[in-house]
């Protein structure tokens, strides 16, 4: 960043010609203007790239479970989260997802990974996350929101990147190690 004029150094790629002719092969550009930021409408503050961001998976304690750490998806593109909520025992209350209001990588309760290979698919992933099935019984370690989350990214080509389901309290409260689960 230029400091003195507040700006940021590497200008937005769109409209310049060797760009340009890397995305649409065979067409000549010389297009030029002095907006450095038309992908965001000269509004890089307010507004988002929607080809240069990501999906995340992250987790964070979880609100009723205390050992347990629940995990979601941030989508950066749409700024929502997503994650499996109700139990599915019942048609009353069938398992979903939700966005519960988590904000990702801002969170700082949050442990969050970038998803390698995302840009482009968030639609997709958080419509599967977003789903509701009233057959999806909680099963900590089987179907819970860890699986919710990584079976979207697995539907959708991405890799499920491996995140802790408990907390150090687990770990910590015997000696065993076995946070009192015998």
């Amino acid at each position: 960043m230029r400091v003195l004029i507040e700006s940021w150094l590497n200008r937005d790629p769109l409209g310049e010609p060797g760009f340009e002719l890397i995305r649409n092969p065979g067409r000549t550009f010389a297009v030029k203007t002095a907006n450095d930021y038309p992908y965001v409408a000269n509004d890089p503050l307010n507004s988002v790239d929607p080809f240069g961001l990501k999906i995340f998976k992250c987790v964070r304690q979880a609100k009723t479970m205390q050992y347990n750490l629940h995990a979601y998806l941030w989508d950066d593109k749409n700024k929502k989260s997503c994650g499996r909520t109700g139990s599915g025992w019942s048609k009353k209350n069938p398992a979903h997802g939700e966005d519960a209001g988590d904000t990702g990588p801002a969170d700082p309760n949050s442990n969050c990974v970038e998803i390698p290979n995302s840009d482009g698919k968030e639609d997709s992933v958080m419509k599967c996350c977003m789903r509701t099935d009233p057959n999806s019984k909680f099963i900590p370690g089987r179907n819970d929101c860890h699986n919710w989350a990584g079976d979207c990214l697995s539907n959708n080509g991405l890799t499920d990147p491996p995140l802790p389901r408990f907390n150090d309290r687990f770990w910590n409260e015997t000696s065993d190690g076995l946070g009192g689960l015998h």
